[in-house]
């Protein structure tokens, strides 16, 4: 499915991204109005790129399978209830100046051994409630850049793999939890990690950096 340029726009109910390398487009100022989106396929794509284009699914996106692919870029404005991916070597990336992400709860759950991957960089903008980060050690989460922002209203879990918050970006959440074997890494000047409440690490092996003349204000306990 490819719905592109200005004046173009897509309605629909419950949509399935459904069969192997199956790909969703949403470019060059389109809009598009979807209830629900489910894929459960391996290699499939969902992308929603370009300024002007928005992007709204009410009720959650969710997507289940291995190599899967989510990716809003290029100023598209996306907004969603709950957004759950979960696959082996999954590719989430919202990237760019005037790229802006909405959703109610995001859960990644990034397995496989070569390990999946969620970039935010280059002057994106997320917000959610809550935010679940569960990987393998050879996975990564990177929010990265001057102007990249990340806001979480409610709380952070990261489970296994490492979360890199670097170069000028902004993270905020209510109450994060780092467990075993998980590493955060705050890194850099004009890099800002903000917790309103308890920051948790759990287990032995949880590990907290914080380096380079990075910030990090911590409102409730540190445990």
């Amino acid at each position: 499915l490819i719905v592109s340029d200005p004046g173009t726009t897509f309605r629909a109910g419950a949509s399935s991204i459904g069969g192997r390398n199956s790909t969703m487009v949403y470019s060059n100022g389109a809009s598009a109005n979807i209830l629900q989106i489910q894929g459960m396929a391996d290699s499939a794509g969902l992308y929603i790129g370009g300024n002007g284009t928005t992007w709204s699914n009410p009720v959650g996106t969710r997507m289940q399978g291995s190599s899967l692919v989510f990716r809003v870029t290029e100023g598209a404005v996306a907004r969603s209830g709950d957004i759950w991916i979960e696959g082996d070597h999954a590719e989430i990336t919202i990237s760019d100046p005037g790229t802006r992400v909405a959703a109610s709860n995001i859960t990644a759950l990034l397995g496989g051994a070569v390990g999946g991957r969620l970039t935010v960089s280059n002057g994106a903008q997320v917000t959610s409630a809550g935010l679940t980060l569960i990987g393998t050690p050879n996975g990564r989460v990177d929010v990265v850049g001057p102007g990249t922002m990340w806001t979480a209203t409610g709380d952070l879990t990261l489970q296994t793999m490492p979360m890199r918050v670097a170069e000028g970006a902004h993270f905020s959440a209510a109450n994060a939890s780092v467990y075993e074997p998980g590493r955060l890494e705050i890194v850099g000047a004009g890099t800002v990690w903000s917790n309103s409440g308890t920051f948790i690490g759990g287990g032995n092996t949880a590990q907290l950096y914080l380096t380079g003349g990075a910030l990090m204000g911590q409102a409730g306990n540190i445990v």
